[in-house]
């Protein structure tokens, strides 16, 4: 219940974040959070965002919480990484730390597959979400790296 608690309070900060579009320009224009926000939303609480959104297929909301690197390469026009949506059964609580600016986080989801994605016919995977911090502070989705 706390769990659940805490989620609503990001999702409803998240939301009045989205409303608000404040334009910092160190990752480009997807990039809506703030300084003040970032102390408060740590890297799993990101992803944790993201595949919120992304169990609607949201994409749009999802590249809030992502690089313009993330957004040019996972990106495409009816799928993400080859998913069309993905639900996070399991993200790991506490990050692997890579360096001070890069983070990664084991998550397990279930899938869609889109038809030209490698694990077609697949229901459920896992990989890594590597988070990097932005010079004004912020985490975000940079890439997903498998096996």
């Amino acid at each position: 219940m706390k769990r659940l608690l805490i989620i609503v309070c990001i999702l409803g900060l998240l939301t009045g974040l989205i409303a608000c579009k404040n334009n910092s320009s160190d990752v480009g224009d997807n990039n809506n959070l703030s300084n003040s926000e970032a102390a408060v939303i740590g890297p799993v609480e990101i992803i944790e965002s993201f595949f919120t959104a992304f169990e609607k297929a949201d994409y749009e909301s999802m590249k809030i919480y992502c690089t313009e690197k993330c957004i040019n390469t996972y990106f495409h026009g009816d799928d993400v990484f080859g998913m069309i949506w993905a639900k996070a059964i399991h993200i790991a609580e506490e990050p692997e730390i890579l360096n001070e600016y890069e983070y990664r986080i084991f998550v397990d989801i279930e899938m869609e597959t889109a038809k030209a994605s490698a694990l077609y016919g697949e229901s459920e995977t896992s990989f890594y979400v590597t988070m990097k911090r932005t010079d004004n502070n912020l985490w975000l989705i940079d890439t997903f790296v498998t096996g």
